[in-house]
């Protein structure tokens, strides 16, 4: 653990540093953005898309049988949005991204390539971690902008076409329901939760020693903090939510 606080605290302060070489960090950002933001974006969508539908299709009748028909836009808000949203997405990227740079960081250690760079004056720190680090977190942020469009989106069209709402009386009713505040809580947990998985997936993939069968070892202690610590700060941020604001849903 002290250890890790250690590889968190250096990744930090070597952010506000310049990179050894700009354009290999670069190129390796770009790229980790395109393999966690770009091309999870249509499992993103398509699992929003379903989400949100299902609960404008379930929900709105239910509420509405007991008078109390703008509760399903507090509940959209709650799952597409505040709450659920930032779970949903840390996990995808979990099991897409995170375990694929534990395991391509694990592999480059035991075929020397960490140790032909530092040979070359590529630091690990500057062109291996921080690219992956902040790429990360920069795709969960997009991804959870997608996440949260789609899913209204689809249930505005599931209100239009099955529901006889109205595409004035939905937008008036959903932008009620959403807050600054809401917003806010889901970019801290998207990019707390980025960083977390990144940064474990980083330290762990580099602990890696010789044998190539330390990668899958470390890969799934990569996995189970990772999930500890996304399952923790999304709890805490609930938390949070509810002792200080004192809104339930």
């Amino acid at each position: 653990m002290l250890n890790f606080i250690r590889f968190a605290i250096e990744l930090i302060t070597s952010s506000f540093k310049a990179l050894s070489n700009r354009t290999l960090g670069r190129q390796v950002f770009m790229v980790q953005v395109f393999f966690s933001g770009f091309e999870a974006l249509s499992l993103v969508c398509l699992v929003s898309a379903l989400l949100g539908g299902l609960v404008m299709y379930i929900g709105y009748d239910f509420f509405v049988s007991i008078g109390q028909p703008h509760w399903i836009y507090t509940i959209l808000n709650t799952v597409l949005l505040r709450d659920l949203a930032p779970f949903l997405i840390c996990f995808i990227l979990l099991a897409r991204s995170g375990s694929a740079i534990s395991t391509e960081l694990g592999n480059m250690k035991v075929n020397k390539e960490v140790a032909a760079l530092n040979v070359m004056g590529i630091g690990t720190m500057s062109y291996l971690v921080l690219p992956r680090v902040w790429g990360m977190v920069t795709s969960i942020f997009i991804l959870g902008c997608f996440f949260s469009t789609v899913g209204i989106l689809s249930a505005n069209l599931i209100a239009l076409l099955f529901l006889n709402v109205s595409h004035i009386e939905f937008w008036n009713a959903i932008l009620g329901a959403i807050s600054v505040l809401d917003i806010v809580f889901m970019a801290i947990k998207l990019c707390v939760s980025g960083f977390l998985i990144a940064t474990l997936s980083c330290y762990f993939g580099l602990k890696v020693e010789s044998a190539v069968t330390q990668v899958p070892q470390y890969m799934i202690k990569t996995v189970g903090f990772s999930v500890l610590s996304v399952s923790l700060i999304n709890g805490l941020g609930i938390v949070v939510y509810l002792l200080f604001f004192g809104r339930v849903v």
